[in-house]
Parts: structure tokens; C-alpha cells; sequence
């Protein structure tokens, strides 16, 4: 597979199967048993989609998924409780996908970051159901995640918005010049 032009991806885009990681011995990765996040599956797949039709078709809702999908890696406020537990690096995907950061620090995975465009396979459907849940709630979704970002990220996370702005407004004006 072309993980480095389909990182977005989860299943195989000619049979649809859950992608597994390879060791580099051409093993299967043993490190996740299971698939988490198996319960937001449809939800992932519909992410996949829309990942799929802005990147092959150019084409896609209200808003990129692809700034969405970076607005889900910025850094967010913890509770007391979490900062307690010596937790301090949520991002705002925990939000609509629990158990997302508790999921990334199980495995031992880097927190990604939101100029990182390849993550890893097993976090995926969960990022990919959140741009997903995004969509779907419009707007005032990104108001929420804005609200939960702190510190300089939201400044990350308000710079991510003014560029998807920005795109919208081009698309417009190439879509109103298309159409004389």
C-alpha cells in the first residue's frame, strides 16, 4: 500500500479489510490484539469516505476534513483528575471519541501532532469517526473543540480555522468564476 499517499486509510480501498501493521520482517504487528474503537466503525468508515473524496475527488461538505482532522490533534485542556493521573497531552479528538488519549498512551504512541499527516493505523478509525462527528454537527463542533484548547494551541487551533476559511472563500471564487 502507498501508506505515505493513503495515511488516512484503515481498510484497503480494493476489498475493504481491516489494514494490519507489519513489522519489518513482514510479520503482523502484534501490538494491538484488538481493534480499539470497534464500536465507532461506521463512523470511521464515513471519515474514510470523506477523506477519500477530498483527496481523490477534490471534493467535500461545509469543511475540509483534512483541517478538521488537524484541529482534532491540538492540544486541549485536562481535567484535575487527569492531570492527577500525571496525564497532561489530551487532544481535542477525546472529545468526541472517549478513550481516545487514554487509547494513544496505552500503546505507547507518540501524541500526534496536528502537522504529522500519517498517524498510527490503529488510531485512525478513532480520528477518522471524529472528523466524521464533526462534519456531521457543522459548525458549532468547532466552536466546542475551540473552546477546550488552551494556552497558545488555541491560537494553533484558531490559525487551522483561518486556513480552512481561506480555502472556502478560494473554492467559492473558483466555483463562481467556473460558472460564467
Amino acid at each position: 500500500m502507498r501508506s505515505s499517499l493513503e495515511g488516512w486509510r484503515f481498510t484497503c480501498a480494493v476489498c475493504g479489510s481491516k489494514l494490519v501493521e507489519v513489522e519489518q520482517h513482514k510479520a503482523p504487528c502484534p501490538q494491538v490484539p484488538s481493534t480499539p474503537f470497534a464500536e465507532i466503525w461506521n463512523k470511521a468508515l464515513h471519515g474514510q469516505q470523506l477523506f477519500d473524496n477530498a483527496i481523490i475527488h477534490n471534493e467535500w461538505p461545509w469543511a475540509s476534513p483534512i483541517h478538521v482532522f488537524r484541529m482534532l490533534l491540538v492540544r486541549r485542556h485536562c481535567s484535575r483528575t487527569e492531570l492527577d493521573n500525571g496525564f497532561d497531552h489530551g487532544r481535542t479528538a477525546n472529545l468526541l471519541v472517549p478513550g481516545f488519549d487514554e487509547t494513544v498512551q496505552q500503546l505507547g504512541i507518540e501524541p500526534p501532532r496536528g502537522g504529522r499527516p500519517i498517524v498510527p493505523l490503529p488510531i485512525r478509525p478513532a480520528l477518522l469517526a471524529a472528523v466524521s462527528i464533526v462534519i456531521d454537527q457543522g459548525p458549532p463542533a468547532i466552536s466546542a473543540l475551540s473552546e477546550a484548547t488552551i494556552f497558545g494551541h488555541r491560537l494553533q487551533f484558531e490559525k487551522i480555522v483561518s486556513q480552512m476559511q481561506a480555502e472556502i472563500r478560494a473554492r467559492r471564487t473558483v466555483s463562481q468564476l467556473l460558472q460564467f
